[in-house]
């Protein structure tokens, strides 16, 4: 490479990283009616003149007016035309866009249509394959738009562990990235990819295949679900056994109800009240709460008397504040309930942004979409409210 395009090569990537750098600090905030962004330090570095603004992804951002849909980039530059009806963020350098009375189109952050069809249905892209469905039948596509499997399926799911569960003919089998068929298309049902390992169905008895489309768990269970954390739970002559990737029994239970496994742990029930065992079946937070939920980064929600609040996966309360109602750690936070308003809590338990909001979104790269007063806008990890007056939302 010459010394003229090595410094040309350098400048543009030098400028892009700038540019993400700046879509990363710069945060939709409404004026009265209008939307527009400021950065962290609450300056404004884009008009409010838009019916609403959405965060940078990919460096553009998701803009609104008149009820149609475009992107514009760091600099104001409006580099999709606002002429859609339906607008998903860029992912993967990929945006879907559709037009009234017609299908989805994908484009590429140079704002470029990248495919000729229309297609009736689309996903987000998955293990660098797009999953969408085209005159009734579904295949995949790469970024750049092209067609990597046919559209030949009458249904398929999108790539996990570099599988992807289709059907056709109302028999189901697996395929690779390249659309090379993994597991044969003839089974009842085939469940998706986890820890290596797909649950297939046959004349009403389930097994295990592997990545290489190997049987390795035979089919002998009655019931079987996924495999979580290295577990599934399967049914055989009507006893519910716990069994490991090779199939043996790690535990065969007495309690009256075993659910699926989630970051280790998965949730048992005895004479009504209930705790969990983790992945060896050791009984690590005995049965004890009426209502609870699976782990989720971290913590799981109990019902306590009349509200909710988290343990640990220690089975310690992180909090002895009760909150009418609660949700998931989302970004390192949780949305709390607190006289029919909700506010935020960090993982030691400590409100850090008070319960003042009639309704919240849970966090997002740093922020959450909030409503208070009637007042919609978004609020960042500090609490720092990035909206002024009121709204006709």
């Amino acid at each position: 490479m010459s010394l003229l395009r090595f410094l040309l090569l350098a400048f543009f990537i030098k400028i892009l990283l700038i540019s993400t750098s700046l879509a990363q600090e710069y945060i939709p905030f409404r004026k009265g009616a209008k939307w527009g962004f400021m950065d962290a330090q609450k300056n404004e570095v884009i008009a409010a003149w838009y019916e609403e603004t959405f965060p940078f992804s990919d460096g553009l951002a998701k803009v609104a007016w008149g009820g149609q849909f475009g992107f514009i980039n760091t600099e104001n530059d409006l580099v999709i035309p606002i002429q859609f009806e339906e607008a998903t963020d860029f992912q993967d350098g990929v945006t879907w866009l559709k037009k009234e009375d017609d299908g989805f189109y994908l484009f590429n952050t140079q704002g470029e249509q990248i495919n000729t069809f229309s297609y009736e249905e689309v996903f987000l892209p998955k293990e660098g394959r797009i999953l969408a469905k085209f005159y009734g039948t579904y295949g995949f596509l790469n970024p750049k738009g092209e067609t990597i499997i046919p559209f030949e399926y009458n249904y398929a799911e999108s790539f996990y562990e570099g599988r992807a569960v289709v059907q056709k003919n109302h028999k189901w089998g697996a395929v690779d990235s390249l659309g090379k068929i993994i597991i044969p298309l003839e089974y009842d049902f085939v469940g998706r990819y986890d820890d290596g390992l797909a649950l297939v169905k046959k004349r009403s008895q389930f097994g295990y295949a592997n990545l290489e489309g190997e049987i390795m768990i035979p089919l002998i269970y009655e019931v079987a679900e996924n495999f979580y954390d290295g577990r599934a739970r399967v049914q055989l002559y009507s006893d519910w056994i716990l069994i490991d990737k090779t199939g043996n029994n790690i535990l065969q239970y007495d309690y009256s109800s075993v659910l699926s496994f989630s970051e280790g742990m998965a949730k048992v029930k005895r004479n009504g009240y209930w705790g969990y065992i983790d992945t060896n079946g050791n009984e690590v937070i005995p049965p004890q709460f009426g209502q609870c939920a699976n782990f989720k980064n971290g913590f799981a929600i109990i019902k306590e008397g009349y509200g909710y609040t988290f343990i640990d996966k220690n089975g310690q309360k992180i909090s002895n504040w009760v909150y009418e109602d609660v949700q998931d750690f989302s970004d390192g936070l949780a949305k709390v309930k607190t006289n029919g308003l909700w506010g935020f809590i960090n993982v030691e338990g400590e409100e850090v942004i008070p319960c003042a909001y009639e309704e919240a979104s849970k966090f997002q790269n740093g922020l959450a979409k909030v409503k208070r007063w009637g007042s919609i806008g978004y609020i960042d990890k500090k609490g720092w409210e990035y909206f002024q007056g009121e709204t006709n939302k």
